[in-house]
């Protein structure tokens, strides 16, 4: 049979695009179609052809004959021909299979190609026959329905029994005819359309039934202009053309007849074989099944098709198993795998395979149901054939024994794997090894519902529960207990048959439990149902309404959101507490309330809150999520990025230790569950612990702060997992917890730190309990308290941390000032030993070691006796000598208040010097308010609480109490170590306002106390230093040079009275005198001075600048000028430069625009010459006029001299 249409089109863009896209790969096809219809080819009939390549003459052609004769053939096209037209497989081509060879004939006059199809419609034809003429019991040929033989269509066409008469009676004249049966059966199978149109022909063109099935929109047999136009991917006024070609009867419909003119609506399946065949060895292998497309081959659907059709079971299709075949060309019929289990039992019933309006392709598809079913069950099973299941209506068992092929209740990893054919490997591999719990490499059924690709939550099976395990051995040994407590036998406990000592030896946590709250309904005693709730709620399965906050599939109620949102402690979550405590628009949060308030009573049960999904947690699906590696567990990483659970980085090695069971250095998913580092922070949260007795360690009853007996079984577990020395207390390298260091006893803080137990704390062990993000501060802190540098803190180190401890109760920190005083000390000893010759521990003035002061305490030297004698009895004891010492390094004040604290503080001495207007070493209520820049009423009031005694004035000891007055050092430093070095660098040493560091003085201040000269201050160096915090102390800037002589001597730079600080100011003095000339110049320190008085070299070296040894007119005139709005300031600036530009030129010999040193000199004397016209001018006498000042004092001089001597002369006779 042959469709007598030729083809006149190309293939559409749709279906057939692959094609066009595979025609470069079809080459070898193409030539020999080439070839089909070249004159040459065209010059002999198939037949003479034939006769002339036949050389032997015995009517067959052997492969070595058509090959030969078959010149325009490579080798390896001609064997694929003679391959794919052998269809006998005698290894001969007759006459007839000749004719089928492309290149032989055209397509459309190609002999007859075995079609698989045509058997089964011949077989059912003489079934039908033999049915037919058994049943016709009136003989007329024709069925009746009363004769109708649906017992023997049952039994031989089983497929077509199912069709109701009706649809064989085509005429609907209660009779069936042999020719309307033949049309159905032809219908049935395949090879004609329900209008009796021809879909197969003998030459291999098959119609394109499942596209024009699909196209025909509504199922009326016909395609119309809309339906068709849409269907070809072409542009529309192309396939429009086509339309219009093809409908001959112009009725704008085009019917199958006419379609079967256009190539976009047959397939020649021949041609399609060849195409795919792209190795020419005249089969079809997997890999060129699955490369075809349009096929739907997976490899799935190639491992259920390959049994069902590989006839001959060579791994390959041939022509004809590849034309009957699902994943070959039968999709050109009818496209399969859409079928789907609707009643859910993971089985396809023939009526679920079956989808077509019947009776077309029954008796067709019936065959393929019959391959498909290999083990003849009736029913396809999904490792027989792909079918879609919803896994979610599915029943477990019925999958379960579906996937379960060796029936041994248990599915492998193999007999598991087609259930998820839609996951990565790695995620279903994954999820197997999850959910086989009992770890023995196969799924039982328990385990495989619990699947999480198959089985939503609320479905799942059992998920193990460390939380139900731990109530279940509860329960078992309270039942124990309970048994032999119950002394009379009635099934209750009363108080005095309470268990106290069995369940303090057996169920510690619940020892604790009164006997009222176990006794739920009071009536005295406790029942197995009351001790069955307190059980389930100390281990968290139940809440204290009896209400379950854990079920069996992971399922878990979000019991610490709630409780904690609960902020009136009803068990029950009111519109005020449920609306702020989700982080949603307002409007979400109140529909979400609105859902779950099922009685609309304004109010949220705990059983309300259960059915909504942001307060029930799945802990399955949780610790899913975070198995980044889809290895089934949990590492240290994949914990920490689990942001809910609180895993910080102490906390994580303190949980793994505490719950990894198994020391894998991960987590399974029971031991995720149980950990506070995993899921259980869902039920309780044990990371806001406090250590309320500030001991550095955290007891059972500091643990445990729920309401009990709410978790406390749980939480007993937990407690007794992190405390690993059975100690019965945690300490922090078990457990983190809150820890109030200011309160902490500081040996017990510093005893927690210390790891490695060597009475001294590394930077490691310090950091160790410190927060990642204040750690750069506290390493700070650690190198500035490490006075020794050793790399590690002491006690008493420990103990000076800035923010450790009060200040009060800090630890010594090093004083460079308190050394000095010490050195003196001990150096004075050594001179008052060797100078008391009279060896009564006293020295009178007779004994006194002037000249050893002067050579080994050269500032004490300068100290009057009498201020050595404190109480004036003619005698230096050693406590008055040490008195005199501490005053005068500035330990002390001369009314024996102390200036300097070992903890690093000291008496703003500086300032309460600047705020004693009247010098009496006190400051009144005016002078305190004056000193203060703050509301008067507020500083009043600080005063009136500084003054212990009411007598309206402050001593230096009530002012050690003022923070104002008292300068916390230590803290002075950390503060301004911005950059948290541990040093204090130039630029943060010129932002300490109060110590006067200029961008003048701090060169000099760091070239005089940088004393390693690394460029920056230590603690030791800021403290001694003026520019650092000497200041509180003792100001030495603003100095004057009283003698003109541009130099600061020891009398000019030492202003204090004798002898208070005389020792600081002379260590200060000396260094800053950098070359030990006794002196101090401008370049050493800054102090005040007329440039006009000073000689002219030593100011010449102050203003060179640039240090060339030549001055510009910019280094000695560098005034900033005025604004011009200050008439009076802008005129006495311009005479000032006017002038000192003419001396300037004057000066400049060698007009080179520098002054040298010689001429600098010059030019200093003309200015100073006009600085005295100008005082001339105003009328102030010179210093040369005044000739009367000299005499006068030469002459007082004399005076106090003479009486000096008389008062020696008086002294020395009154001592005899």
């Amino acid at each position: 049979m042959t469709l007598l249409l030729k083809p006149q089109s190309t293939r559409p863009a749709n279906d057939a695009a692959p094609y066009r896209l595979n025609r470069r790969r079809f080459l070898p096809v193409l030539l020999l179609i080439l070839t089909s219809v070249s004159p040459q080819a065209h010059a002999a009939t198939p037949e003479e052809r034939y006769e002339k390549i036949d050389s032997s003459g015995d009517g067959y052609l052997t492969r070595d004959e058509f090959t030969a004769g078959m010149p325009q053939l490579k080798p390896e096209q001609a064997a694929q021909a003679f391959t794919v037209s052998d269809f006998d497989r005698n290894e001969l081509l007759s006459l007839e299979e000749f004719q089928t060879v492309t290149g032989v004939t055209p397509p459309g006059e190609r002999a007859a190609v075995p079609d698989p199809v045509a058997p089964f419609v011949a077989e059912a034809k003489r079934k039908w026959a033999a049915i037919q003429q058994a049943a016709d019991a009136d003989g007329d040929g024709q069925l009746s329905k009363k004769e109708w033989p649906t017992g023997e269509l049952k039994q031989q066409l089983p497929p077509l029994a199912a069709l109701k008469f009706a649809i064989w009676d085509k005429d609907q004249n209660g009779q069936v005819t042999s020719s309307e049966a033949d049309l159905l059966l032809d219908i049935a199978y395949g090879m004609k359309h329900t209008d009796g149109s021809q879909l197969r022909a003998e030459n291999g063109w098959v119609i394109y039934r499942s596209y024009l099935t699909r196209t025909d929109k509504n199922n009326d047999s016909r395609i119309s202009k809309e339906e068709y136009i849409p269907s070809i991917r072409w542009p529309e006024e192309k396939v429009l053309a086509l339309f219009k070609e093809l409908d001959a009867d112009q009725s704008d419909y085009l019917s199958i007849p006419e379609l079967t003119k256009s190539t976009t609506s047959y397939i020649d399946e021949v041609a399609f074989f060849l195409r795919s065949d792209t190795d020419l060895d005249g089969f079809l292998s997997r890999e060129e099944l699955l490369k075809i497309g349009l096929n739907s081959a997976s490899a799935a659907r190639l491992n259920h098709a390959f049994p069902a059709f590989d006839v001959d079971g060579d791994g390959k299709f041939s022509m004809s198993e590849f034309r009957l075949a699902p994943i070959g060309c039968f999709y050109v019929t009818l496209r399969m795998y859409t079928q789907k289990d609707l009643d859910h039992d993971a089985r396809l019933s023939w009526e679920e395979f079956y989808t077509e309006p019947a009776p077309q392709l029954i008796g067709l598809v019936w065959e393929l149901f019959q391959r498909f079913d290999r083990n003849q069950s009736g029913m396809l099973e999904l490792n027989e054939y792909e079918f879609a299941i919803d896994t979610s209506k599915i029943k477990p068992e019925f999958a379960f024994s579906a996937y379960d092929k060796n029936g041994d209740d248990q599915l492998t990893w193999e007999e598991h794997l087609p259930l998820v054919t839609g996951l990565k490997p790695e995620l279903a591999k994954r999820n197997f090894h999850v959910v086989d719990f009992d770890g023995n490499g196969t799924l039982s059924l328990a385990e495989y519902q619990a699947l999480p690709s198959l089985f939503p939550g609320r479905d799942r099976g059992s998920v193990p529960d460390p939380f139900a395990e731990l109530a279940q051995a509860a329960h078992q040994t309270w039942r124990s207990i309970q048994s032999k407590a119950d002394v009379n036998s009635d099934g209750r406990l009363s108080p005095t048959e309470w268990p106290r000592a069995a369940l303090k030896e057996q169920l510690p946590p619940l020892a604790e439990v009164k006997f009222q709250n176990w006794d739920t309904n009071r009536n005295g005693t406790v029942s197995p149902e009351e001790a069955a709730l307190m059980i389930d709620v100390a281990y968290g399965i139940r809440h204290v309404d009896g209400f379950p906050l854990r079920a069996a599939n992971g399922l878990v109620l979000y019991r610490f959101y709630i409780e904690r949102t609960d902020k009136n402690g009803d068990h029950r979550l009111s519109k005020a507490e449920y609306l702020p405590s989700v982080r949603l628009p307002a409007e979400k949060v109140l529909q979400n309330f609105q859902n779950m308030d099922a009685n609309h009573d304004e109010l949220l049960t705990y059983q309300e809150l259960s059915t909504a999904s942001s307060t029930n947690i799945d802990e399955f699906n949780l610790f899913l999520a975070r198995d980044k590696d889809l290895d089934g567990f949990l590492s240290r990483d994949e914990l920490g990025t689990h942001n809910s659970n609180n895993s910080t980085k102490n906390r994580l090695p303190q949980g793994m230790v505490a719950f990894d069971d198994d020391k894998d250095d991960k987590l399974s998913l029971r031991e995720f569950r149980l950990a506070p580092i995993g899921a259980s922070y869902i039920t309780l949260r044990v990371f806001d612990r406090k250590d309320q007795n500030n001991d550095a360690q955290l007891s059972w009853d500091e643990f445990y702060a729920e309401p009990s007996p709410q978790l406390i079984g749980i939480a007993w577990e937990l407690f007794r997992r992190y405390d690993r020395d059975q100690s019965g207390i945690l300490s922090l390298d078990e457990f983190e917890f809150q820890v109030d260091y200011s309160k902490m006893n500081p040996q017990a803080a510093f005893t927690l730190n210390d790891v490695d137990r060597d009475s001294h704390l590394s930077e490691t062990e310090y950091l160790a309990k410190i927060a990642k993000s204040a750690q750069p501060a506290a390493r700070r802190d650690f190198h500035l308290v490490d006075f020794n540098h050793d790399g590690k803190l002491s006690q008493d180190e420990y103990r000076a941390l800035p923010d450790l401890l009060p200040v009060e109760e800090r630890g010594p920190v090093p004083d460079p000032v308190a050394d000095l005083a010490a050195a003196a000390r001990k150096t004075w000893q050594k001179i008052f030993k060797a100078a008391d010759s009279s060896a009564d521990g006293q020295l009178t003035y007779w004994e006194w070691p002037d000249s050893e002061l002067e050579q080994q305490l050269p500032p004490l030297s300068r100290v009057e006796f009498k201020h050595w004698d404190a109480n004036q009895d003619g005698r230096v004891s050693r406590k008055e000598a040490d008195r005199l010492i501490q005053i005068a390094y500035g330990m002390q004040h001369t009314s024996a208040a102390p200036l300097r604290t070992p903890n690093g503080c000291v008496m703003y001495h500086s300032y309460i010097t600047s705020a004693d207007k009247d010098g009496d070493q006190r400051l009144s209520v005016n002078e305190y308010i004056r000193s203060i820049r703050k509301p008067v009423q507020e500083v009043f009031t600080m005063f009136r609480e500084l003054d212990t005694n009411q007598d309206q004035q402050l001593t230096y000891r009530e002012l050690a109490k003022s923070p104002l007055a008292n300068i916390d050092e230590l803290k002075f430093f950390q503060r301004h170590d911005t950059n948290l070095d541990g040093l204090l660098d130039v630029k943060e040493l010129a932002k300490v306002n109060s110590n006067g560091a200029t961008p003048g003085r701090i060169p000099q201040g760091m070239a005089a106390f940088d004393s390693d000269g690394d460029g920056h201050f230590s603690l030791a160096e800021f403290r001694f230093s003026p520019m650092g915090c000497c200041y509180v102390t003792m100001r030495v800037y603003g100095r004057e040079d009283a003698d003109h002589d541009g130099q600061l001597s020891w009398e000019e730079f030492y202003d204090e009275p004798s002898p208070l600080l005389i020792g600081l100011a002379w260590e200060q003095f000396q260094r800053f005198d950098r070359n030990q000339s006794g002196f101090l110049d401008l370049d050493e320190i800054e102090f005040r001075y007329d440039p006009t008085q000073i000689p002219a070299d030593k100011y010449f070296t102050v203003i060179d600048a640039d240090q060339n040894k030549t001055i510009s007119f910019e280094e000695i005139f560098s005034e900033d000028k005025p604004d011009t709005s200050n008439v009076v300031k802008s005129r006495d600036y311009e005479i000032r430069f006017t002038q000192a530009k003419q001396h300037f030129a004057q000066s400049d010999l060698n007009r080179d625009q520098e002054l040298s040193r010689e001429e600098y000199a010059q030019f200093h004397q003309a200015e100073h010459l006009a600085a005295q016209q100008l005082r001339d001018a105003k009328g102030f006498a010179r210093p040369d006029r005044i000739e009367w000042l000299l005499p006068a004092v030469i002459s007082v001089n004399g005076v106090l001299v003479l009486g000096i001597l008389l008062f020696l002369v008086r002294r020395k006779f009154s001592r005899r």
